[in-house]
């Protein structure tokens, strides 16, 4: 049990330092990359862990999965790393105003 717990941690791990280098290095491949394999994790989190672990470990695994979740979500959603370009030709429309001083 303990041997699946250490697997499941450790493919947290790796992707959380894959998107991290990702991130340094502004590499949507390698942030792809890292999602896959959390989906991967994901997948074995709940395909194997939550059969043959034993409640404590199961209730680690998953804490430790949604915390690491929640924390690229946010990372991605509050865009700490710019990853979002604007577009500069989508300016928004101001309507012009007739008779104010311009």
């Amino acid at each position: 049990m303990q041997k699946a717990l250490a697997i499941s941690a450790f493919l947290m791990l790796y992707g959380a330092g894959l998107l991290a280098i990702g991130f340094w290095k502004r590499s949507a491949f390698i942030r792809w990359q890292a999602l896959l394999l959390l989906v991967f994790t994901i997948g074995k989190a709940f395909l194997y862990d939550l059969r043959n672990l034993s409640q404590g470990y199961r209730i680690l695994s998953f804490l430790g999965l949604g915390a690491l979740l929640m924390a690229i979500s946010f990372a991605y959603q509050k865009d700490w790393l710019a990853l979002r370009i604007p577009n500069p030709t989508s300016e928004p429309h101001l309507p012009k105003h007739e008779g104010a001083d311009q």
